[in-house]
This record gives structure tokens, C-alpha cells and sequence, in this order.
């Protein structure tokens, strides 16, 4: 069986490079957005939406909290996907179902639940 870990990529594992990749092209897509075409458009959407779609700062910020948060060893462990999915399909039938603005100050409160949910989940190694 082949270890999809052992092959590298300028020292990093396929998935590291993955991530480093996405983030280096939605970088230049927003700076070239902001150069030539008078706009973030990235951050402008994210902003202007967050109101309207709850999944975008429960899903950032369960993104951020499992990527760049503390290991806290795991709390949920195996059944995190579960819960990812759980969490997921609630606020997103919130969003279709309901379709309400709620209060833009929710935003960093839900941004940190997140947060906390992602980093709560982490297995892997730090």
C-alpha cells in the first residue's frame, strides 16, 4: 500500500501543499482584484453576506479552529465529522429555510463557537 504522507512536496505532505496553494491563489486573486478591479472582492463578499448565510462564520471558523487552533486532545474525537455534519446541515437549513438576517454583531460570536467547535475536534498530530 502506498503512504500518501511519504511523497512531498517542497517538504511539505500533498495536504500541506494543497492548503498553501489555495491560500497563495486566493491571495493573488484578491490583490489582483484589488488592482485592477477597484475591489476586494473576496472580503466584500464575505462581509456582505455573513449576515445572511450563518454558515459562513461557523464554517470559517470551524475551518480555522481545526486548522490554526490548539490541540486540545481530541475531546470529540472519532465522531467530529459526524458533528461537523450535524452542525453543517442545521445551520444550513437555518439559512435556506428561515432566511432571516440575524444581527451582524452575532458574527464574531459565531466565528468563535466555530473556533472552538473546530479546535475541540483535532486528532492529529500539532
Amino acid at each position: 500500500m502506498n503512504d500518501w504522507r511519504a511523497h512531498r512536496i517542497i517538504g511539505l505532505t500533498l495536504g500541506e501543499f494543497t492548503w498553501l496553494l489555495t491560500g497563495v491563489l486566493l491571495l493573488a486573486y484578491e490583490l489582483w482584484a484589488v488592482a485592477f478591479r477597484e475591489g476586494d472582492v473576496l472580503t466584500r463578499a464575505y462581509r456582505a453576506n455573513c449576515p445572511r448565510w450563518m454558515l459562513w462564520p461557523v464554517g470559517v471558523g470551524v475551518l480555522m479552529g481545526h486548522l490554526h487552533g490548539p490541540t486540545w486532545g481530541g475531546i470529540i474525537g472519532r465522531w467530529s465529522p459526524i458533528l461537523f455534519i450535524l452542525v453543517g446541515v442545521a445551520v444550513l437549513a437555518r439559512d435556506l429555510f428561515i432566511g432571516d438576517r440575524y444581527p451582524a454583531a452575532w458574527v464574531p460570536v459565531l466565528f468563535a463557537a466555530g473556533v472552538v467547535l473546530g479546535a475541540v475536534s483535532w486528532v492529529g498530530r500539532p
